[in-house]
């Protein structure tokens, strides 16, 4: 069950990345490790900042159901 959920953070995170969701820029408030992957419901890929406490959705990914179009 573990690696099921490590599989599943890493897909968001790879994800958000393509997207540009977030960055690998140290000094950038979206720096991709001040974040923490939450989850997903209907809203998306849940994150949270690891020092403001704040929550974002991400879009979903074709495995998640997401872009109906593709």
């Amino acid at each position: 069950m573990t690696t099921e959920y490590y599989d599943e953070a890493q897909d968001a995170f790879t994800h958000a990345l393509k997207l540009k969701t977030f960055n690998e820029k140290d000094d950038n408030y979206y720096f991709i490790d001040d974040w923490m992957y939450m989850g997903f419901n209907k809203e998306g890929n849940k994150f949270k900042n690891k020092f403001t406490k704040e929550y974002i959705y991400v879009e979903k990914g074709p495995r998640y159901g997401g872009f109906l179009n593709e």
